[in-house]
């Protein structure tokens, strides 16, 4: 009976702690999917620009790096919502009491 607050006091921490590298994450992703389509477009507009095969050969390399890192980076948020979403954690660092996450499926 004793050890029972020290383990309710640890799982508020891990969720509160889930909860707002979530809340970062959240907020960093669009930041970072900006920079990546900035990444993209620039790189674009370099092939476009490109007047010999080895300038057009790294901007070709560019936009298959700036789509690559724009397919993690969309791929890892999305990841982040489902975790969220099943586990209940909201982005701001607090933690559904009580709810089993439900699965629909109509």
């Amino acid at each position: 009976m004793l050890v029972m607050p020290m383990v309710a006091q640890a799982q508020t921490t891990v969720d509160s702690i889930f909860g707002r590298v979530g809340a970062l994450i959240s907020r960093l992703m669009p930041i970072l999917v900006a920079f990546a389509a900035l990444f993209f477009v620039i790189s674009i507009i370099g092939y476009l620009m490109a007047s010999d095969d080895d300038k057009k050969d790294k901007a070709k390399s560019r936009i298959i790096h700036g789509l690559i890192a724009l397919f993690i980076i969309l791929s890892f948020w999305g990841l982040i919502g489902i975790f969220q979403r099943t586990f209940g954690i909201d982005g701001g660092g607090t933690v559904g009491r009580g709810e089993i996450p439900s699965v629909d499926l109509r």
